[in-house]
């Protein structure tokens, strides 16, 4: 589970939103595992948990930058078209002016 947890926070800074909830699910499964087992509590485990908060602090952000590129996505065709449409109207000479 350790193992994984790097790379569920990769993931989901790519952009992976499931991957932010396999992230926290992973995180939770392993503070209850630490909390069963006495004098787990050290510099590296508190290390990792704040690794964990801070990936998931990011998920507004990673989710924003995932609905704006979605939208860049369908608006490109439109706005190739449009440069087309205008560079008819105006003409190849006036263009080149």
């Amino acid at each position: 589970m350790v193992q994984r947890m790097p790379f569920e926070a990769q993931n989901a800074l790519r952009g992976e939103v499931s991957a932010f909830d396999a992230l926290a699910k992973s995180a939770a499964r392993l503070k209850s595992l630490r909390a069963a087992i006495p004098g787990t509590a050290d510099a590296t485990w508190s290390k990792l948990s704040a690794g964990v908060t801070v990936v998931a602090e990011a998920r507004p952000a990673v989710e924003a930058i995932q609905a704006a590129n979605q939208e860049v996505r369908e608006l490109a065709p439109k706005l190739l078209s449009d440069l087309g449409d205008l560079g008819s109207s105006v003409g190849v000479q006036s263009l080149k002016a």
